[in-house]
């Protein structure tokens, strides 16, 4: 399974918390999403989705489907796009991808850089201090 994904959309023009809008996804999906609390009109809302993944031929992955089999899966993709039309007729708000936030790199501190033999001075995570010896 792929991996989640996660964009932003506009909440549209007459929608208000609690109500119903739908969003396309780049790959083509309609998704019907609930405008939270506390976010109306022209704010931006995130969410998370698992995008389509690219559907092998029978042939190409070895396995043969049975004829039954072959028409209930058919009939289920008739009616999932029968529904993502019917969402589309709807109206729909395009998701886009949110901005860059940067990378994370973690924290940095300077390497600890003691000669052997010099005294310092530990504080413990209770904040009491004591003295030590450097060895090596």
């Amino acid at each position: 399974m792929a991996e989640p994904v996660t964009l932003q959309v506009e909440v549209p023009e007459g929608i208000g918390p609690g109500a119903n809008f739908n969003v396309s996804t780049p790959d083509g999906q309609v998704l019907q999403l609930t405008c939270p609390d506390e976010v109306g009109p022209g704010m931006l809302v995130s969410f998370s989705y698992y995008p389509l993944e690219e559907k092998l031929e029978d042939s190409a992955t070895g396995v043969d489907i049975h004829e039954d089999d072959r028409a209930r899966l058919e009939e289920g993709a008739a009616i999932a796009a029968a529904r993502q039309e019917e969402l589309s007729a709807q109206g729909v708000v395009m998701a886009v991808p949110p901005p860059p936030t940067g990378e994370f790199a973690g924290f940095s501190y300077a390497a600890a850089s003691f000669a052997a033999g010099q005294n310092a001075i530990v504080t413990r995570s209770s904040g009491e201090e004591s003295g030590c010896y450097i060895l090596e």
